[in-house]
């Protein structure tokens, strides 16, 4: 799963909501190793800041790659909590497999 936003580095702090994993799967962001666990409907917390994009995966899919070999904990930036505002529905948000970049 992909998202990705046109904000640039100038843009506002935000979390969202993502849903389509397994529940309970492990879940991955690739570009900096943090894992977070889907809720019981397969959903868990993005945080977005700076436009950076971010890449999720299963952290089953994984096994055997030599990506994120080690990982820590997703969770929101420093000094930056009171500012995220949970967003959802955003057009600026794409989606797809991430399964196609590791094969």
């Amino acid at each position: 799963m992909f998202c990705i936003t046109n904000k640039s580095s100038s843009g506002d702090n935000y979390k969202i909501t993502l849903e389509g994993f397994q529940p309970g799967d492990r879940v991955v962001e690739v570009l900096r190793c943090a894992a977070t666990t889907a809720d019981g409907v397969g959903s868990f917390a993005s945080f977005q800041y700076d436009g950076e994009p971010r890449v999720y995966v299963s952290q089953d899919s994984l096994k055997d790659s030599g990506i994120c070999t080690t990982t820590v904990e997703a969770k929101a930036k420093e000094g930056a909590a009171s500012g995220l505002v949970a967003k959802g529905g955003l057009a600026v948000v794409a989606a797809a497999w991430a399964a196609l970049l590791l094969a």
